[in-house]
């Protein structure tokens, strides 16, 4: 069985680590492969898929929406415009959005409540959909887009109307504010997409990057008082919803757990 991960550069992945411990709880064996593609080749990612009989691949930057014309697409990845996971079946190549699922895992694990909250995104790109979607979902009060260009935007918010969008240096406070940038991602440790006084108007700060377990924008967060959240729980979470895809079964609860302590101790 063959799995993997494509993008564009992958030197940072944690993902056949994840997956191989996922596999061997399963009892079954199979590979998890870093592909690095060049985006002049996107078109020829689906066709290799299929004829080096790949079961299964998540995506990541720069693919996630540029690899939508040629897959078919379930409810969650139209409904968020973006895509992570791939499965091959019959000849066919299925997408699945399992970011949103990881979303979710990282503040339930948290126990952060998003029923009501006030959320303020960090970012307009490809994790920012699922992340909106996974509020949404939450049942969060509101949803702001901070980002340096708004225009950029707007392309979420033909998807999610109900947004807001503001620039990176008016935010408007709240419950949660959640990066989803790769700001602050290793090597490029040390930095954050905004300053502690705007950080300090929230409660919970989380990070999507999980390369340093405590980014510069956690850090400025856990000085405040606030509550912080690593990424490293979002990318368990999504990889275990792409794992029960592509086997087509349940993996335990306690999985993520255990893969989570398995990881901090690498950091």
């Amino acid at each position: 069985m063959k799995l993997g991960l494509i993008g564009k550069k992958l030197g940072h992945s944690l993902s056949p680590e994840i997956h191989g411990y996922l596999l061997k709880e399963q009892e079954m064996t199979g590979t998890y492969e870093l592909l690095e593609v060049p985006e002049e080749e996107t078109d020829q990612i689906i066709p290799r898929m299929i004829r080096e009989d790949y079961l299964g691949l998540n995506v990541t930057i720069p693919y996630k929406e540029t690899l939508l014309p040629y897959v078919i697409a379930d409810k969650d990845v139209k409904n968020i415009g973006a895509l992570n996971t791939l499965k091959q079946k019959d000849g066919q190549v299925y997408a699945y959005n399992t970011d949103y699922i990881g979303v979710l895992y990282m503040f339930k694990r948290a126990g952060v409540a998003l029923k009501g909250a006030n959320v303020t995104l960090l970012g307009a790109g490809g994790a920012a959909k699922a992340a909106v979607y996974a509020f949404l979902q939450g049942e969060a009060a509101s949803v702001t887009l901070a980002v340096r260009n708004p225009k950029k935007a707007e392309a979420i918010k033909a998807y999610f109307p109900e947004v807001d969008i503001c620039t990176l240096e008016d935010l408007p406070g709240g419950d949660i504010i959640l990066n989803t940038t790769p700001v602050g991602m290793y090597p490029n440790t040390g930095q954050s997409v905004v300053e502690a006084s705007q950080i300090k108007a929230y409660r919970v700060a989380a990070d999507m990057v999980y390369n340093p377990l405590e980014t510069e924008f956690l850090r400025l967060a856990k000085e405040a008082g606030l509550q912080t959240v690593s990424g490293l729980s979002m990318l368990v979470g999504q990889a275990i919803r792409s794992e029960e895809i592509w086997l087509e079964t349940e993996i335990c609860s306690d999985a993520g757990e255990e893969i989570i302590k398995f990881l901090e101790k690498r950091f």
